[in-house]
């Protein structure tokens, strides 16, 4: 079967037009949300969920973390839903706390909305369409896509990446500046996303001109580093290889031991010209004989395998270095046969894990 046979396929290419439209429609209310943070001094805001909606988490913390943190009236810190709940920590009524989960239904995620919600804390979900969190079982909800027919979730991250923004911008600057600059800067975004992917053949190609593939290295620094950790996720996912990712230097000290530099594919994140550890390790990688394929917005990244010359901070590249990793994960489960939207359902070892043990 062709890439284009897949759900997944159809989520990744809607993921610009999509962005827009959920910043446009949610904005209204991460500024409601934003206007109460501004008025509770002093105020914690947990960032929750699991999975990829916990990558959306810690990459919403650089958001919030970013040039205009200090303009911020919240300190931001992203949880898992499992933690949430099993080590809450010390909620206070003046806390914000921001659920992201697409479907709703998984057991921690609910557990965390209630708790939050039960110690009147200020509460936001930021879930799907048709998900199981209804409009009333938080303060603010905001809805990113409709629920994607893919395991191998994209749109719904990105699109919630795109919500976590808006709240950032609203806590940032006044009102009628928010409106202004999330509508900017996300049609900046979305352009560049748009360009990551009518590329996308130069990134099928690469991967192709590769052959046999043991394991999965992916690095990255600051928000690239969740960026790394959401690749790995989506080629386990997709086509079931051991994929990792690392924070580079994590990597460097240690992990690295345990690769096989010819057989495995090394996929360094580098953006703006900041890592250049990542850089450095790559072509130490391929000077060892290694298979190595760079995410950059730099041109002149030796083994780049998207085109590079993009003008954007490093806390917003997740936007775009989140597409080649998505495309990366369908590309190699095509190449070895898999589903990349069934998460292996179809068989019966996988049948017997899923009645035993919920989401």
């Amino acid at each position: 079967m062709a890439e284009d046979d897949y759900h997944m396929f159809g989520s990744i290419l809607s993921q610009p037009a999509e962005l827009l439209k959920t910043v446009e429609r949610n904005m209204e209310s991460a500024i409601s949300f934003a206007s109460r943070l501004k008025r509770s001094a002093d105020c914690n805001m947990y960032l929750v969920g699991t999975g990829s909606s916990l990558h959306a988490a810690e990459i919403g913390a650089y958001f919030l973390r970013g040039a205009a943190y200090a303009h911020n009236p919240v300190r931001v810190m992203p949880i898992s839903s499992y933690e949430f709940v099993n080590y809450t920590p010390p909620l206070r009524k003046k806390d914000a706390v921001v659920v992201v989960s697409h479907r709703g239904y998984k057991s921690y995620s609910n557990s965390s909305l209630r708790m939050a919600v039960d110690s009147g804390c200020h509460v936001a979900a930021v879930t799907g369409f048709e998900s199981t969190i209804s409009d009333k079982d938080a303060g603010h909800v905001m809805r990113t896509v409709g629920q994607e027919k893919s395991s191998a979730h994209t749109v719904s991250l990105t699109t919630a990446l795109g919500v976590l923004y808006s709240i950032s911008v609203a806590l940032s600057m006044p009102e009628a500046s928010a409106r202004k600059e999330a509508g900017s800067r996300m049609k900046q975004v979305s352009a560049m996303m748009e360009g990551v992917i009518s590329d996308r053949e130069r990134i099928r190609n690469t991967i192709s001109g590769f052959g046999n593939i043991g394991r999965v290295w992916i690095t990255g620094s600051g928000p690239n580093k969740i960026v790394a950790r959401e690749g790995a996720l989506k080629i386990q996912e997709t086509c079931y290889l051991d994929a990792y990712g690392f924070e580079v230097e994590q990597m460097i000290h240690g992990p690295v031991r345990a690769a096989s530099i010819p057989g495995d594919l090394f996929i360094p994140v580098i953006w703006g010209g900041v890592d250049r550890r990542s850089s450095g390790m790559a072509s130490a990688i391929h000077d060892a004989g290694g298979k190595v394929m760079a995410i950059s917005n730099t041109a002149a990244e030796k083994f780049n395998c998207i085109a590079g010359g993009f003008d954007l901070e490093e806390n917003l590249s997740p936007f775009v270095t989140l597409i080649p990793m998505q495309l990366t994960a369908l590309y190699l489960a095509v190449l070895r046969g898999t589903n990349p939207d069934n998460f292996r359902k179809d068989e019966p070892h996988f049948a017997i894990l899923d009645s035993k043990i919920k989401l």
